[in-house]
């Protein structure tokens, strides 16, 4: 349904690119122009016929004003007759003249004559004169096409004789090729003899056709408008045929053409075809009167651009980051030197409305709508432009606090962009270049941009932003990515526990779990605190699988990610009490364990140093989520077998448990822990450490897996937990990560015996 709409909604928008058909419709005040050359062909008296011509480039109007002509002519009193003739759009080019003869004819028998009496003699007449003029040629052809069938045929003969083989082949297509050929040059022979003898050739000349013809036309009340539209479009030769019609045909009373077509082209194409530079001179010597299109007010052209923008708009989706004053800055500063024409705007419009199509879903805008038009203006008109832009996402998007990365290579690179742009256009694009990207800005002469920047452009969807970009080139959402629509439910379900609980386990099963913590942390301090007891009892409840270990998007652990989202929500609330309320009803709440126990001790005061630390929640209230967090722990690990959710957390919780109660709960744990084989395998897994990292020729991150002597006997006696893994039945069959984790106990058994400490691991890494 909601497709269905949007396609309704753009509907109207997708263009033809087709003139308009009427004065109505006018909105280029245009309409007196045109009317004034309909009030000129209606009062043409003239004994001979009057060729007027209007001047103007492709895509500035000419067929609009054409058209309002028309609608004029038609809508005086006494209607005119009008042959809008279109030779561009005859299928056979080859009967250009026909065709010519045969529209005029139509108009001729319909004419403002005095009776129908009249106007049929007057078709007669004009139908006559037609096939005088075609029938001598005609004639002449059809007695020459025998002859150069007779030569086909007689060389497919003599290839015949000369191959016994196909001698018999050859005689029968001679055969059937003849009968064919006589058919039909008999039929259209006796066709054209027919119309020779019609058009009063044995007993008429020529002239005194025409005489006929121009005594039946100055009977005419009123001229008749022939209209001879894109003439710029025929090849040389088909423009040269016409034009010598008009000419051979000017001296009819009553008769007016107008010409329509792009000067210099047909000026260019006549000289071409004469091989001589006389074009202008050979077309003024048909043309009488002469106009250009009048010069198009650029701010009219704007308003219907703008009017087609307000169709998008009016949807809130599209509307919803659309800053005025941007937008203004962008197309003033750039973008209006590609809107001219009616032609351009009606183009871009129709295919901006497509790509909007593209980017709605469920009741969200992918993208910023101010970037996505000017983007499609750079798609359309500056294609090289708009194709370098992709390679170029680095440069365009990275921010940096310090000016880091930003030296003269990277402004070249920048600058070398913009070389694809002609030299006249070149300005607008450098302006349009900074405006859609800040972080480009400084390479001409703009300011740097840090990261704190960064945030407030995905929220806008700008494509500016590194997590957006890509979105306005491939017209998807990149697979691993969040959809807006899907950021915008998550906010929506800040309010209701149980929705975003829903929405964020979603979200894990899809390996987007993440990627949700990334995306939420640009709205951080922008979801209402009033939503605080909900909010932050749905991030504790999915903290379980969130990997306190796992390097995320930007450059932390998912867990630790989730903690600084709600560190920094928290803070808008400025009351240490007020929040400490809201925290400890979460804490209590939540059927997670590790990101309130990890968060608690998060927002504890470093006892190192002599810098004070702010207080986030009242002394005493830490100490109440400590309490709670040990009793949660206490019952939530005495489960057998342990949750795989708390075994990759469970080196952490046990050292918050240690240092909130003493050694000995974690103790007694993890000795019962390691009395049966799963539980020592849980045990150790829980204990390895992954580390990353690449040697300076590598392009791909490695890891590497080991465990800590010191951390195994902050719990257990290093020799119990050896003596439990050399216990370990040798006919076990043991998981890829089982057999990881006692690899890396017995490597940490081996720097023991050697006398190595844990230190050595990172030393003989870095060597």
């Amino acid at each position: 349904m909601m497709a269905q709409k949007d396609a309704a909604s753009n509907r109207h928008l997708f263009s033809p690119d087709r003139p308009i058909t009427s004065r109505e419709e006018d909105r280029l005040d245009r309409r007196a122009f045109a009317e004034e050359i309909a009030r000129a062909v209606r009062e043409w008296k003239g004994k001979d016929s009057l060729v007027i011509a209007l001047y103007g480039s492709w895509g500035v109007g000419k067929s609009s004003i054409k058209n309002m002509v028309i609608d004029a002519l038609r809508a005086a009193p006494e209607e005119a007759s009008v042959v809008d003739f279109n030779p561009w759009q005859i299928a056979d080019r080859t009967q250009l003249s026909q065709a010519f003869f045969d529209e005029i004819g139509i108009a001729v028998g319909k004419g403002p004559v005095a009776s129908q009496k009249k106007q049929k003699e007057a078709a007669k007449k004009w139908n006559r004169y037609a096939a005088r003029l075609r029938s001598g040629g005609t004639l002449f052809s059809l007695i020459v096409n025998p002859i150069r069938w007779t030569l086909l045929i007689s060389a497919a003969l003599l290839f015949g004789l000369s191959a016994p083989l196909l001698r018999p082949v050859a005689i029968a297509f001679g055969v059937i090729y003849t009968l064919i050929a006589l058919l039909t040059w008999s039929s259209k022979f006796t066709e054209q003899l027919a119309a020779f003898h019609e058009s009063g050739a044995k007993d008429q000349s020529l002239e005194d056709v025409k005489a006929a013809v121009r005594k039946q036309l100055s009977g005419v009340s009123m001229p008749i408008l022939v209209v001879i539209d894109d003439l710029d479009r025929l090849t040389p030769s088909e423009l040269l045929e016409m034009l010598q019609l008009v000419k051979a045909n000017g001296d009819f009373p009553n008769l007016v053409y107008l010409l329509l077509c792009d000067r210099e082209i047909v000026e260019k194409h006549i000289s071409g075809v004469m091989n001589a530079p006389e074009g202008r001179d050979y077309l003024e010597k048909i043309v009488q009167v002469a106009f250009d299109v009048p010069l198009i007010d650029r701010k009219s052209v704007h308003e219907v651009l703008f009017d087609g923008l307000s169709t998008l708009l009016a949807d809130v989706r599209f509307s919803k980051h659309f800053d005025q004053t941007r937008w203004g800055n962008i197309f003033y500063g750039g973008l209006e030197q590609y809107f001219g024409t009616l032609r351009q705007v009606n183009r871009f419009l129709s295919s901006l409305s497509f790509h909007t199509s593209l980017f709605k879903s469920e009741g969200s805008f992918e993208v910023n709508a101010i970037d996505l038009i000017a983007l499609e203006a750079l798609r359309m008109y500056e294609p090289d432009l708009y194709q370098a832009l992709p390679a170029s996402k680095d440069l365009l998007t990275a921010v940096s606090d310090f000016g880091m990365g930003k030296g003269d290579q990277e402004r070249q690179k920048l600058n070398a962009i913009l070389n694809t742009v002609p030299t006249t256009r070149q300005e607008g694009a450098r302006e349009l270049i900074k405006r859609l990207f800040p972080p480009a800005e400084w390479a001409f002469g703009g300011s740097h941009y840090g990261s704190g920047s960064a945030d407030p452009w995905y929220r806008e969807l700008r494509v500016c932003s590194e997590d957006v970009f890509d979105r306005y080139f491939h017209f998807i959402v990149p697979k691993g990515d969040l959809s807006q629509a899907t950021v915008d439910r998550l906010l929506l379900a800040t309010a209701d526990r149980d929705a975003l609980r829903e929405e964020l386990n979603s979200l894990a099963g899809k390996n987007l779990l993440e990627v949700a913590m990334d995306r939420l942390e640009a709205y951080k301090q922008h979801i209402p605190i009033g939503h605080a007891v909900a909010f932050v009892t749905a991030m504790f409840d999915i903290g379980d699988q969130l990997s306190s270990d796992d390097v995320g998007i930007l450059g932390m652990s998912s867990a630790l990610h989730a903690q600084r989202i709600i560190l920094w929500y928290l803070k808008q609330e400025p009351d240490p009490l007020k929040r400490a309320v809201a925290l400890k009803v979460a804490i209590q709440e939540t059927g997670g364990l590790n990101l309130p126990v990890r968060f608690t001790g998060f927002i504890e005061p470093s006892p190192h140093g002599d810098t004070p630390v702010e207080e986030f929640v009242p002394a005493e209230a830490l100490q109440q989520f400590k309490g709670i967090c040990v009793a949660k722990i206490a019952s939530t690990l005495n489960l057998r077998p342990l949750p795989d959710l708390l075994v990759k957390n469970l080196l952490g919780l046990l050292y918050h448990w240690r240092a909130w109660a003493g050694p000995d709960g974690p103790r007694a744990l993890c000795e019962d822990l390691i009395q049966t084989s799963d539980g020592l395998l849980q045990f150790l897994r829980a204990f390895v450490v992954r580390a990353r990292g690449h040697a300076l020729a590598d392009h791909v991150v490695t890891s590497s897996f080991y465990i800590r002597r010191d951390d195994i006997e902050a719990f257990l006696q290093f020799d119990l937990v050896e003596s439990k893994v050399n216990s370990l039945p040798t006919e076990a069959r043991l998981s890829a990560e089982d057999e990881r984790a006692v690899s890396a106990f017995r490597d940490a058994a081996e720097r023991r015996l050697s006398g190595k400490s844990d230190d050595s691991l990172f030393l003989s890494r870095s060597s």
